[in-house]
């Protein structure tokens, strides 16, 4: 990929930012009062596979100052982006009271609706959590993600799912809500160096781990990873499949080319 598409899509996909918004208008959120700023319907999905670096595993540590900066050949990220096609997003509150509103209140009833009201007085409008500028949720439950590859990589065979060696990131978004918007903490989070008064819920485990539970409210970005894979110089052929709880099934190819 070429690096100016590949910055493009770094800065619109997967990133976590401080920004300065003093005027509601400018506010980017469907409704500025909501730590959920919204819900997308699986619809579409969109992935890239590149080279790239960006987690110091180690630490368990997402650094945004270098990270999707460092190519590496044996380090796979795949980006995946799930959309609709509405030209307009809901807006729950705007609905209030309509039967698509009612719905939502009882998708979201384990909230008590505190991710819809009284938000603004928690938290300053001048720093903004965005990963995809904030995401909105997913208005159904991932229950499977999963990756083959056209080629053979280590001990699994062309066409095998890779989800053993593969780890996924995402952001969960009712982690947050349900710890009292605090920074989700538990075994499988990782961290985002810089600065940052939004709390964020960054999770990461391997894709097969992903899959043996049930993910509602989680954002419509996440992130396939791998380091030191036994990757030849060649280009790679990954088939990304994602289901949901109510029936959806959406697969998309993403070529990673060889350096």
């Amino acid at each position: 990929m070429k690096t100016r598409n590949l910055l493009a899509v770094l800065a619109s996909a997967f990133m976590l930012t401080a920004c300065n918004n003093e005027s509601p208008d400018t506010y980017p959120n469907w409704y500025p009062d909501s730590y959920i700023i919204g819900f997308e319907g699986v619809e579409n999905l969109d992935a890239s596979a590149l080279h790239l670096k960006f987690f110091n595993l180690e630490n368990k540590t997402m650094d945004i100052a270098v990270a999707g900066k460092q190519e590496l050949p044996t380090t796979l990220s795949i980006i995946g982006n799930i959309t609709d096609n509405a030209t307009t997003k809901v807006d729950f509150l705007a609905k209030e009271g309509t039967e698509q509103a009612a719905a939502y209140k009882e998708k979201t009833a384990a909230l008590n609706d505190v991710s819809f009201k009284g938000f603004d007085s928690m938290f300053s409008r001048d720093y903004v959590f965005t990963f995809n500028g904030r995401s909105p949720v997913l208005d159904e439950s991932v229950v499977e993600i999963s990756v083959t590859c056209d080629k053979t990589i280590g001990a699994v065979q062309a066409g095998k799912k890779l989800n053993d060696i593969l780890m996924i990131f995402y952001e969960d978004q009712l982690a947050v809500v349900s710890s009292g918007y605090r920074n989700y903490a538990g075994a499988d989070a990782y961290k985002v160096s810089g600065t940052t008064k939004f709390p964020y819920a960054l999770r990461g485990c391997k894709l097969s781990e992903f899959n043996s539970a049930e993910h509602p409210f989680i954002s419509n970005t996440f992130l396939i990873y791998a380091e030191n894979l036994p990757l030849a110089s060649e280009d790679y052929t990954f088939t990304i499949t994602v289901k949901t709880k109510e029936g959806t099934s959406l697969q998309k190819d993403a070529t990673l080319e060889a350096l």
